[in-house]
């Protein structure tokens, strides 16, 4: 039998603070192996002695050191022992610093060729609505009667947006995904669809005169001139978002995303060439497609003012002889043969 005596209780000694601070230390480098946020780890660290800290730092790689070296300039600046023992050439990979340079240069080029691209896109949309209102000037009469004002800015309307609207969608497909890209499908769309309709149907009325036609041709243009710098903010705004997330990781040495890998992957390192073709994707026209668009938006436009002209110049006669079908057939076969020859003219 026992002496039935209590048991004896063990005691642990209490850490030092030094053995707690290597405790937390070493809790946050494991944090920041994971995350890549190495800023408690610097905090940390720069408790440490001169000495230990250097010892703890040469058991770190490269890209930890630099992380590690952001993250002391973060918290405890730019002066604090942790940031100035790793501000050493011999200890901060230059590769790494190569990079950092590289991953900035190419977010601020995208934003850069993304405002540039965006502007020659609305530029374009803006001159082929004037270049029909000049074609149009002198036959306005010929189809005067033949609708109002306002249901022919509509039709115009129409023309221009299923133009911009399909070949900045079909550009994108390749991102189509991609929430910048959605973005800016919807932003372009958005800004033409209400400045050149809103515009077009105040500003041409109910008349069906000369003057209430004239004037619907030219409220198009000019709701396409004011659309150029709403295309152009919605541009920078879908662009300027992930880039300045993406400069923000960068600069405070943070893994990028999966997101923000996918958005710079193609951009990195890449020529102008390359980054006007991702742009593209992203529903950005370059300057090529620009003018293609520009082509396009003025061959639709003319194609259905000529419909219109050549349907107002049928007879009763014609009416009485040949179907509705038939007409509309004939009207359409020579309006897109008028259309085609105009944009000839232009390309």
């Amino acid at each position: 039998m026992g002496s039935g005596g209590p048991a004896r209780k063990t005691s642990t000694a209490p850490l030092s603070p030094r053995d707690t601070l290597e405790q937390s230390y070493q809790a946050a480098v494991k944090a920041a192996e994971k995350s890549n946020d190495w800023k408690e780890a610097a905090r940390l660290l720069n408790g440490f002695e001169p000495g230990d800290i250097q010892r703890r730092l040469n058991k770190l790689s490269d890209e930890q050191l630099a992380r590690i070296h952001n993250g002391a300039i973060a918290v405890i600046g730019p002066t604090s022992n942790v940031a100035r023992m790793t501000e050493k050439t011999d200890v901060i990979s230059a590769d790494l610093k190569d990079r950092k340079m590289k991953l900035i240069t190419a977010a601020d080029f995208i934003s850069n060729r993304a405002a540039i691209n965006a502007e020659k896109f609305a530029g374009q949309v803006g001159s082929a609505c004037q270049t029909f209102q000049n074609y149009a000037a002198g036959r306005i009469e010929q189809i005067k009667g033949e609708l109002t004002g306002g249901d022919f800015a509509e039709a115009l309307a129409s023309v221009v947006l299923g133009v911009v609207g399909g070949e900045i969608a079909g550009a994108a497909g390749g991102r189509i995904g991609s929430k910048v890209a959605e973005s800016i499908i919807k932003g372009v769309n958005s800004v033409i669809s209400k400045k050149m309709t809103e515009k077009a149907k105040s500003a041409a009325g109910n008349g069906d005169d000369v003057k209430a036609l004239g004037t619907a041709v030219a409220s198009i243009s000019d709701g396409a001139r004011e659309s150029a710098a709403g295309i152009i903010d919605s541009v920078t705004k879908a662009i300027d978002g992930p880039v300045g997330e993406i400069k923000r990781s960068v600069n405070s040495g943070e893994r990028l995303t999966a997101d923000q890998e996918d958005f710079l992957g193609p951009f990195y390192e890449a020529t102008p060439e390359t980054v006007d073709a991702e742009l593209q994707r992203l529903g950005i026209p370059n300057v090529a497609s620009a003018k293609k668009i520009y082509l396009k938006i003025y061959e639709g436009l003319v194609k259905k003012f000529e419909t219109l002209v050549y349907t107002s110049q049928y007879t009763s006669q014609d009416r009485s002889i040949r179907t509705s079908k038939q007409l509309e057939l004939e009207a359409d076969a020579m309006a897109d043969k008028r259309a085609v020859e105009e944009r000839k003219k232009h390309e």
